[in-house]
């Protein structure tokens, strides 16, 4: 299971003053996250939980995994986002064009979408199903297996590492085998998610309380909509990190400087796809981005 802990929830709408650049005192938009679940489900609720086939399951638990990749690739550009809004000069920087400002967008909505996703019942909600998925209804309802690697989130870390997944067993006709998640973009993630909603249809066995998959479905489709389509179109009018960012940089430690665009590199590919990291190319300023690594090159 990935742990991630989430800061402190965003309450309302407001402004947070930051930075000083050359269109002086700039202020962050703060987002505010959705409502969490009024409460975490019960084993009588996961009991419900029931498809028609087993296409209809195998549909359903793949779009949960990618829901929580998506959740955890959002993590990784959250953390460095928590750097970046420490530093005035690094927001300023950003704040004095537009494509600086189209990546405060996106990590503003990185955020937003974090904090939501992380919602104390919804993150436990969302483990409870796809452990009551990969132990009891996939093996146990259709004899099927699970094979594959998921994204794993640690904060401070300058990649995302990857925790393997395997439920095997001699009695199974079948292994679903989702592919390695920890090398796909969250773009591609989101499409698949999307492609995969109209395979399923759960119901519930005792028709007293609606179904967990429907309401975590509900949800999740509320956060995509609402945050991750808007931070993917600001990545897509940004791409490169911005020239007086880098100008901002040009004194600070050349190690700190390496591993923080490094991990902006990496959140490049990230959201849109590895062949993203390569426009970065030589960005100027002595610092070059190659195959996702930073190398500080000029003198001081």
């Amino acid at each position: 299971m990935t742990i991630m802990v989430a800061q402190g929830r965003i309450r309302g709408m407001g402004r947070l003053r930051y930075g000083m650049g050359d269109a002086g005192l700039y202020q962050v938009p703060q987002v505010a996250a959705k409502p969490d679940m009024d409460h975490v489900f019960s084993p009588t609720e996961l009991g419900q939980i029931a498809f028609s086939s087993g296409d209809e399951a195998v549909a359903y638990y793949n779009w949960l995994i990618r829901t929580i990749a998506i959740q955890t690739k959002i993590a990784f550009a959250v953390d460095l986002w928590k750097t970046i809004k420490q530093s005035p000069e690094m927001v300023g920087a950003l704040a004095v064009s537009e494509s600086g400002r189209a990546w405060l967008n996106a990590f503003v909505n990185s955020e937003a979408a974090f904090i939501s996703f992380t919602q104390p019942n919804l993150f436990q909600n969302l483990q409870l199903i796809r452990n009551y998925m990969e132990i009891n209804v996939l093996p146990k309802q259709y004899k099927m297996g699970v094979k594959g690697r998921m994204p794993m989130f640690v904060a401070g870390a300058q990649s995302l590492s990857y925790s393997d997944v395997l439920v095997d067993s001699p009695a199974f006709i079948a292994t679903i085998n989702f592919g390695d998640l920890s090398d796909t973009s969250v773009q591609s993630d989101v499409e698949k998610a999307n492609d995969l909603v109209s395979k399923f249809a759960p119901s519930v066995k005792l028709g007293v309380w609606p179904t967990a998959v429907v309401v975590i479905v509900a949800i999740v489709a509320l956060i995509i909509s609402t945050y991750v389509f808007v931070l993917m179109d600001e990545y897509i009018q940004a791409k490169k990190i911005p020239p007086e960012l880098l100008k901002a940089l040009e004194k600070a430690d050349p190690a700190t400087v390496e591993r923080l665009l490094d991990k902006w590199g990496r959140i490049g590919g990230i959201f849109g796809g590895v062949a993203d990291i390569f426009m970065w190319g030589a960005i100027g300023l002595g610092v070059i981005v190659v195959g996702g690594t930073a190398l500080w090159i000029a003198s001081k």
